[in-house]
């Protein structure tokens, strides 16, 4: 009898905890979509690309099936919406509140996802003109992950997209126990104990700036602090494991998750404050316009100055570019000026394009609450120190942006397209700069390489330390060994040349419209390693913007790709003429890649 008892006692107290729990959360899908429609489907081609399986049973991560979205590429993008109501808020000209979730309270939201490769996709809740949620860069990979963000800030009054899923490439990604989750209040004291486990202390780790050794230095909680920074928000985990100790961001998007998630990682981070620019039509003489950034301003550095992984505020990135009115300094001074009435704990930068004169002597001149100078620069980083000391700036400086030569400042095809370096190139040059910026021990604090993540600029590979999908290069390699001073146990495959019948980028290719050539590339791996050999073709971007503006990337021709073996390629020119570039990839079977691309002209 009291075994019984004892029974009982178990399953009614399992019950209960399960019913807490199912009360907790609101699920969207659990071995089915419990609440919404697939009915959103949306992209460059309506969305057409994409198939969607329900009740998929390949692995699914709990229960009998899973969630599975396919996307076959030949959309520039493609993606979902599961809709509470059905249809889209915009068609729901009845405005019945009742078709939407209410979900006042809930303050996580999360997931498990995989992906049949290491993939990119953008996933969130959301649409229209209610708020909601983004992660744009979500790197899956082929296990299954848990991905949890804090959406206690977001208004959830009245959701419509209970969930979406973009694509900007072929892939297939499987996703299972999607949920919103909100906090049960036990009892008083159970929620004070588990608080601390499950919240930052909003408690400031103060920075300052000074001399160490007779030289600047940056100081954290009264230690030089010397930075060993990677500019972008994601792989944290990664940068904190390969030797990185902080991050830069640009604007405050996603602030608190950013935030939170580097003090998770150990970094720091230089919050960025997004000054806008004369060239996207701010008018810095326009007293209005001004009074209503820096108290834009204001209310960010309030909420965000006391969290623990803040190493310094970024104010305002490349403001100078193509710029006439100088009054953006005024401007940036008063920023400045704010900051250091209600944050005491940490100090001031601004970031020029580049080294000026002009730029220094007016932030001299006209921004005395500016405490350190970053300076975003590439191929002239080795001009950086030299400039400083002839132009007698005193206080301390960072790198904010370094990396390959930039597109603007290499050499260029005699039908006037740059030509980019490999990923071998590069190597070699972020290691030797790296070693540039580090010798200047008297005046510079660190530096951010850019760019920690992936982006097209100019190409989709010129600026960004990995692939789309996660990928890394031996780039990584090279900035492991300089942060950390060892190298990763497996090292990526490295690029030699390639070569389009016979020649470089460098000797002008030419070809005639609807003839075919042959391509070659040459990878070693210091493994041993197999090489698995990819080729895209695409033709020059149009779309080339400046100062890191949005670019739209151009769309693949696999057409093209007649047949492969090895490292041999033969493909079949475009009967377009211009120019085009040709890229291969490398791969190890480490998450591993060489790549360049080659140009050719078609006439």
């Amino acid at each position: 009898m009291p075994k019984i008892a004892s029974l009982l006692c178990f399953c009614l107290l399992f019950a209960q905890q399960l019913t807490a729990q199912e009360e907790s959360r609101f699920y969207i899908y659990n071995d089915q979509f419990v609440n919404g429609v697939p009915s959103g489907y949306m992209g460059s081609n309506d969305g057409k690309s994409i198939q969607t399986v329900e009740l998929c049973n390949l692995n699914p991560f709990e229960g009998e099936y899973c969630l599975k979205f396919s996307a076959d590429g030949t959309e520039q993008w493609a993606g979902m919406h599961l809709l509470a109501a059905g249809k889209w808020r915009a068609q729901c000209t009845e405005r019945d509140e009742s078709a939407f979730a209410q979900l006042k309270g809930y303050v996580k939201y999360s997931f498990y996802a995989r992906a049949d490769k290491f993939t990119t996709a953008e996933i969130g809740f959301g649409e229209g003109g209610e708020d909601g949620y983004a992660e744009r860069e979500l790197q899956l990979t082929p296990e299954w992950k848990k991905y949890t963000f804090y959406v206690g800030d977001v208004q959830l009054e009245s959701v419509n997209s209970l969930f979406y899923v973009n694509f900007t490439k072929a892939t297939t990604i499987y996703l299972d126990e999607i949920y919103f989750e909100r906090k049960i209040r036990k009892s008083k004291t159970k929620e004070i104990q588990e608080s601390p486990k499950q919240t930052i202390t909003l408690q400031p780790i103060k920075t300052t700036v000074g001399i160490y050794n007779g030289k600047q230095a940056i100081f954290r909680e009264n230690k030089p602090y010397f930075i060993k920074g990677v500019g972008g928000q994601v792989y944290m985990k990664r940068a904190k494991e390969y030797g990185a100790n902080s991050i830069r961001t640009w604007s405050d998007e996603n602030a608190q998750q950013v935030l939170d998630s580097a003090y998770a990682n150990g970094l720091t981070v230089m919050f960025g404050l997004w000054a806008q620019h004369e060239r996207h039509g701010f008018n810095y003489n326009n007293p209005e316009m001004v009074k209503s950034q820096l108290l834009k301003f204001k209310k960010i550095v309030q909420k965000y100055k006391d969290h623990p992984a803040l190493l310094l505020w970024g104010i305002g990135n490349e403001v100078d570019l193509f710029y006439t009115n100088t009054n953006v300094w005024f401007a940036i001074q008063d920023i400045a000026k704010m900051i250091h009435e209600i944050d005491p704990n940490h100090p001031t930068s601004t970031v020029t394009a580049g080294l000026d004169t002009a730029e220094i002597r007016l932030i001299q001149e006209r921004c005395p609450d500016i405490d350190i100078y970053g300076v975003n620069t590439y191929g002239d980083v080795d001009k950086v120190a030299a400039g400083f000391t002839a132009r007698n700036w005193l206080k301390p400086y960072i790198v904010t942006e370094w990396g390959p030569t930039g597109h603007w400042e290499i050499a260029k095809t005699s039908f006037d397209v740059p030509i980019e370096q490999t990923s071998a190139e590069k190597a070699k040059i972020y290691k030797e700069r790296y070693q540039i910026i580090k010798n200047d021990s008297s005046r510079c604090i660190g530096s951010y390489t850019f760019l920690w993540g992936y982006k097209q600029e100019t190409t989709p590979t010129w600026y960004g330390l990995f692939l789309e999908d996660g990928t890394e290069t031996e780039v990584i390699d090279e900035l492991q060994y300089s942060w950390s001073g060892k190298y990763p146990t497996n090292r990526a495959p490295t690029l030699k040349n390639i070569l389009i019948n016979g020649k470089t980028a460098y000797q002008n290719i030419e070809l005639l419209a609807g003839t075919t050539a042959k391509a070659t590339s040459d990878i070693a791996d210091l493994e041993n390693e197999a090489i698995r050999y990819e080729w895209q073709i695409m033709p020059e971007s149009t779309n080339k913007k400046a100062g890191g503006d949005f670019e739209e990337a151009p769309l693949p021709m696999p057409d093209l790709l007649l047949s492969q073996k090895g490292n041999t390629l033969e493909f079949e020119v475009p009967d377009a003429p211009g120019p085009y570039r040709l890229f291969v990839y490398g791969y190890d079977a480490h998450g591993n890649a060489a790549l360049a691309n080659t140009i050719f002209l078609v006439k």
